[in-house]
């Protein structure tokens, strides 16, 4: 699930020497590796759809690391992906931005023609909006004490899980079975954080319109997940916007639900 700075940086300590010197290992604007001495494993969080999608997925595109062609044309991708295995790296590099656009870090990094990003982005525009869609259905709102309105959305984790398997059998067809198997081995984790782990746990959005002492909205988007372990996995973003349409762009369908007056950007104190 959770979910981006950008600029290039890789702190893998030895790891990159040997990389950049083994195979000049571009550099990616926003891509991130990060240490494992430094950061510890992040812990994968278990949906009801985890285990089929992670381990077989239903749709049958995705190769294990022991049968994995490759064709030595995405060496970086193959090393990065051979290293994270190892667990000595954890690599993650934003999908979207803000606006629900492919990055350009990921577009580069894995090599998609001009064609291929159009119909990467609308796989992925299909499954915010069949997500968004399935969170409106069932989203709850109050509004609290000091104006800001919450809009609660309670877990749909089977919707989500086919939304989750459509959209990996979508890319697989794009990326073909080399790319497709790097993807899932670097970016699976974060792909769950950029859509909101697929409906498999608590998602709050807390909008305000000129609160906090600015102007503006402000938002706080949450999701909250229970573990197979009995803990909780997720992420908080905190975001501002500076109009009704970039706030309706990252919320989607959910905005909606939003009290009338919320359309017209206020001033703080105004």
């Amino acid at each position: 699930m959770s979910r981006f700075k950008a600029g290039s940086f890789f702190i893998a300590g030895v790891f990159v020497g040997v990389l950049a010197c083994f195979l000049s290992l571009r550099h990616h604007n926003g891509s991130i590796v990060r240490s494992k001495s430094l950061v510890g494993p992040a812990k994968s969080p278990s949906t009801g759809h985890d285990e089929l999608s992670r381990m077989s997925r239903s749709s049958g595109i995705v190769i294990t690391s022991e049968a994995r062609p490759t064709s030595g044309r995405y060496q970086s991708l193959e090393v990065l992906a051979d290293l994270q295995k190892r667990k000595l790296i954890k690599f993650t590099t934003p999908l979207l931005d803000r606006e629900g656009k492919l990055t350009k870090a990921f577009s580069e990094l894995f090599e998609l023609t001009p064609e291929e990003m159009s119909r990467v982005q609308q796989s992925f525009d299909r499954a915010r909006y069949e997500l968004a869609a399935q969170a409106e259905q069932r989203a709850q709102v109050r509004v609290l004490s000091d104006g800001k309105v919450v809009i609660a959305v309670p877990p749909f984790p089977s919707e989500g899980g086919k939304v989750y398997d459509e959209l990996n059998q979508s890319l697989g067809g794009v990326l073909g079975d080399e790319r497709n198997s790097y993807f899932a081995a670097l970016l699976d984790d974060q792909m769950e954080l950029t859509f909101g782990f697929f409906g498999a746990g608590d998602h709050t959005y807390t909008v305000g319109n000129a609160v906090d002492g600015r102007d503006g909205y402000s938002l706080e988007d949450k999701v909250v997940q229970r573990t197979q372990e009995g803990g909780t996995t997720g992420f908080t973003n905190n975001t501002r916007f500076e109009s009704y349409d970039a706030l309706a762009s990252y919320v989607g369908p959910v905005v909606t639900m939003l009290p009338p007056d919320f359309k017209k950007l206020k001033r703080y104190g105004g």
